[in-house]
């Protein structure tokens, strides 16, 4: 059922930024997952149920999820165990389990998800606050319909987009803050209509840093965006900011 829901939340971001569907949401996950760092799954050492988490833990580490901690009930250690300290070391870290599938709060209808907080509809993602409709997303408050987003808050409507704070709109853009309808921008504040534009400040239908008359803007940046459309329906895929910006994309 989640799945299914963020498969149509994934199609109306993509109405909402190219005015067409690019197909299913997993299609695209490589490349939402440019920005975001993958969840590992282990099985739970007491009901082998997959445990989704994020922190680096040592490979021989036992977990379990956070719903079966009631159930893990170490045995009492001999006096074998305590007769020295190595002893007491090797049977103490028989006891240990680290918990994953971390999903708190008033969260629900989620799934593969660590450390998720008051949040609903959330898909493959980590450390979420207080959100809703995300799917392939890491660190992200109070923000809805976010997709390959990382280091954000407060934003919405946004494909692979990374440290942002009342965002919207945005498609491949970095370090954007209190901006809307941008594609492939780069520190950019307080600017609306924006496209392949970096380092601007309070700037409206701009093209490569070139500010445009609104018509002018409007006609390219319907024609730019169904190029981008095509190529990702396609390819399931399109260049990053820094494949573009190093050459890497011919």
């Amino acid at each position: 059922m989640v799945q299914m829901d963020m498969d149509k939340d994934f199609k109306s971001a993509c109405r909402v930024l190219f005015g067409q569907e690019l197909g299913d949401l997993d299609d695209f996950s490589n490349f939402l997952m440019r920005y975001v760092d993958s969840l590992a799954s282990s099985k739970s050492c007491i009901s082998k149920k997959d445990v989704f988490y994020f922190e680096p833990y040592c490979k021989t580490a036992k977990f379990i999820s956070l719903e079966e901690a009631g159930k893990l009930q170490p045995k009492p250690l001999s006096i074998n165990d305590t007769k020295d300290i190595d002893s007491l070391l090797r049977a103490a870290q028989e006891s240990f389990a680290f918990s994953g599938n971390k999903v708190l709060g008033t969260s629900h209808e989620t799934k593969e998800a660590e450390n998720c907080i008051d949040s609903s509809f959330v898909y493959r993602s980590h450390e979420i606050l207080n959100s809703e409709h995300i799917a392939y997303c890491q660190v992200s408050m109070s923000n809805k319909y976010m997709f390959g987003c990382s280091y954000g808050a407060d934003s919405s409507f946004c494909i692979n987009t990374t440290e942002y704070t009342k965002a919207a709109r945005c498609f491949e853009c970095a370090c954007n803050f209190f901006c809307s309808d941008q594609y492939f921008c780069y520190n950019c504040k307080q600017c609306f209509d924006a496209m392949f534009s970096f380092n601007q400040y309070s700037k409206r239908h701009c093209i490569g840093n070139n500010v445009l008359e609104k018509s002018k803007y409007l006609s390219l940046k319907q024609k730019l965006i169904a190029e981008i459309a095509q190529e990702l329906k396609e390819k399931k895929t399109f260049p990053s900011l820094i494949e573009i910006s190093s050459g890497a994309y011919a």
